[in-house]
C-alpha cells in the first residue's frame, strides 16, 4: 500500500508544474478554505464542516470580523456519513456550487478521530486532486466543528486565523506532505492542538494549545507546555521553530529571577554508531534577550549573566529530555531519526524499518548540547 501512496505523493507533488489546469468558472464554486473533520466515538461516523467566504458580504474598509450588517463574511456547512467521501458526497448534494479544494490551506482534525487515528482523512486526501499538500494540519483538543465557530476578532475570516497561526509560528506549521512523508518512511509527525474555550456565552476563542506526537497517523501522547515550546525548538530543521518563546528562570532559593525572550534558535542532529548502538546528538543554539531581571545580590552583569545561561541549560535540558522520554515510549519519532538512520547507516534501517516503534523506544540513545548566549544583562 505505501509503494501505491509514495506514487501518488510523486504525483501529486508534480501536478502544478504541468501548467495542464483547466478554465473553470468561478460562480460556479464554493471555494473552501479551512476543513474541519469529525469523528463520532460512538456510531463511528465521520461529520465534515467547510468554511468558506461569501464574497458578497466583504467589503473593504471595514472593522475586522464586521460585515456591515449584511450577517457574516463566511460560511459554514457541514454533513455526516459512515466515511469521510460519503460525508463529503453528502455535502456537496445540499450546494448549488461545485466544491473546490484548491484554496483549502489548513484542516483541522477533532480529538476523537486523532485518537482513533487519520487514515481515512489520508486515504480521501490523496484522491483529492485539487486540494494542495501545502496545507496546514492541526488538531483540536474538543471537536473540530468547535474550532470552525471561532470568532475571528483581528481578521475577517475563521480561516485567516488559523492561517496566519500557522504563516507567523505561533504554533508548529505541520504540513500534509510532512504527515504523509512521516507516515511512509515509518516514523512520525508533531501537530499543534487548538484549545477552545467560550468567551461571550455564544462564542469561541480559540487559542494555540501544546503538541500531540503521532505515529502511523494515530495519535500516541500529549505534551505539556514547556516541552512542547523545546520539543519545537528541536524539531526545527523542518519546520521554524515556535516564534521568539519567553523562559523564566530563578536562583538564589527563588530571591533572584529573570525572564528571558529567545530571539534566534537553531538545532541540528546527528547520528553516530556506538558498541551499544545508535546515538543521537541534539544539538540547540539559542540567543536570548533578558526582558527583566532581578538579582537578589547585586552581582556584577557577567557573573549573573553566567547564573542565568546556567539555569536555561538546566531547564531546558530537562525539558528536552522529558520530552524525548515522552515521544520515545509512545513510539513517535517526531524528530525523523529514521530518517538519519537510513541515510548513514542504510542496511540497520533495512532491518529495523518494519519495526521501527520498538526500535526507537528501545534502541536509540539521545544526546543533548546546549549553546546558550544572552544579551541585555547589564542594562
Amino acid at each position: 500500500m505505501k509503494r501505491i501512496l509514495r506514487a501518488w505523493l510523486l504525483l501529486f507533488c508534480l501536478l502544478p508544474l504541468c501548467g495542464c489546469m483547466a478554465k473553470i468558472e468561478i460562480n460556479d464554486q464554493v471555494f473552501v478554505l479551512s476543513l474541519f473533520v469529525d469523528m463520532d466515538k460512538d456510531t463511528g461516523e465521520y461529520k465534515v464542516t467547510i468554511a468558506s467566504p461569501l464574497p458578497n458580504r466583504l467589503s473593504s474598509g471595514e472593522q475586522a470580523g464586521s460585515s456591515g450588517g449584511q450577517g457574516e463574511p463566511f460560511s459554514l456547512a457541514d454533513s455526516s456519513g459512515t466515511s469521510l467521501p460519503l460525508a463529503v458526497g453528502k455535502l456537496q448534494r445540499q450546494m448549488t456550487r461545485k466544491l473546490d479544494f484548491s484554496h483549502t490551506r489548513v484542516i483541522v482534525v477533532g480529538s476523537t478521530m486523532a485518537e482513533n487515528g487519520m487514515k481515512e482523512l489520508f486515504n480521501w486526501v490523496l484522491r483529492e486532486r485539487t486540494l494542495d499538500f501545502s496545507t496546514f494540519i492541526m488538531s483540536s483538543t474538543t471537536q473540530a466543528k468547535d474550532v470552525a465557530e471561532l470568532e475571528p476578532v483581528f481578521e475577517s475570516l475563521p480561516s485567516t486565523v488559523l492561517m496566519r497561526f500557522a504563516v507567523q509560528n505561533n504554533l508548529l506549521g505541520t504540513t500534509l506532505k510532512e504527515c504523509l512523508s512521516a507516515y511512509l518512511e515509518g516514523t512520525g509527525f508533531a501537530l499543534s492542538q487548538l484549545n477552545v474555550k467560550d468567551a461571550k456565552g455564544t462564542s469561541n476563542w480559540v487559542s494555540v494549545g501544546n503538541i500531540q506526537l503521532f505515529n502511523d497517523l494515530q495519535a500516541k501522547a500529549t505534551l505539556n507546555e514547556e516541552q512542547s515550546k523545546v520539543t519545537s525548538w528541536a524539531i526545527g530543521r523542518r519546520n521554524t521553530p515556535i516564534y521568539r518563546p519567553v523562559y523564566y528562570v530563578t536562583w538564589d532559593g527563588g530571591k533572584s529571577k529573570a525572564s528571558v525572550l529567545m530571539t534566534n534558535s537553531k538545532s541540528r542532529q546527528q547520528i553516530t554508531m556506538t558498541p551499544s548502538g545508535p546515538v543521537v546528538q541534539l544539538k540547540l543554539d539559542g540567543t536570548g534577550d533578558v526582558l527583566s531581571l532581578e538579582d537578589d545580590q547585586q552581582r556584577e552583569a557577567t557573573e549573573t549573566n553566567k547564573l542565568i545561561i546556567q539555569e536555561l541549560k538546566d531547564q531546558i535540558h530537562e525539558d528536552l529530555t522529558a520530552s524525548l522520554r515522552v515521544s520515545q515510549e509512545a513510539g513517535a519519532d517526531v524528530l525523523r531519526v529514521g530518517q538519519l538512520l537510513e541515510a548513514k547507516y542504510p542496511h540497520l534501517w533495512d532491518k529495523w524499518r518494519e519495526d521501527w516503534g520498538n526500535h526507537y523506544k528501545n534502541d536509540i540513545e539521545f544526546q543533548v548540547k546546549l549553546h546558550i548566549k544572552i544579551r541585555n544583562t547589564d542594562m
